[in-house]
Parts: C-alpha cells; structure tokens; sequence
C-alpha cells in the first residue's frame, strides 16, 4: 500500500498502463488511468483483461499516463510528500 503511489508515477512515466485503486490519492494526478473499487474484485479483473486482450487500449493508456506524469516533477512530489507528513 502506497498512499501517494510514487510507484505508479514512476510507471507511467515510462508508458506503462496502470489501473488505480479509486481509493488511491495518485487517482487525482493520472486522470486518464481506470480506476477500480477496491472491494470489487470482478471490477478489477475486468480492467486487466481488458488491458491483457487489447494491446491498442494498452499502449493508448500508456501514453496517455505518461503525458499525464511528465508533468510532475519529482522535486514538486517530494515536496508534496514532505508537507503532507509534516502538516
């Protein structure tokens, strides 16, 4: 469990698709990233087979996260993270 999900930034900074816990804060930052309930089981199966069978939506995803993390600095990130753990 990461709250922030500086493993997913780091994903989608290098084109991979990710999908997202709707839970999770990082949500907020990769818009275009599909997000799931985290007590549905079947939603999440159904996202990664999607992803699994379609190699177009995939790569699409990809691309979309990564224009979407190349905004994001990791300066601004550990900035951010430094705030929230001291505020």
């Amino acid at each position: 469990y990461e709250p922030f999900g500086l493993v997913v930034l780091e994903a989608a900074s290098f084109g991979k698709a990710v999908v997202l816990s709707k839970n999770a804060g990082v949500s907020e930052v990769l818009t275009s990233a599909p997000t799931f309930d985290p007590n549905s089981i079947d939603e999440l199966v159904s996202i990664l087979e999607e992803l699994a069978l379609l190699k177009d939506r995939r790569e699409d995803l990809g691309a979309r996260v990564r224009e979407e993390a190349s905004r994001r600095r990791w300066s601004d990130v550990a900035r951010e993270l430094l705030e929230l753990a001291f505020s």
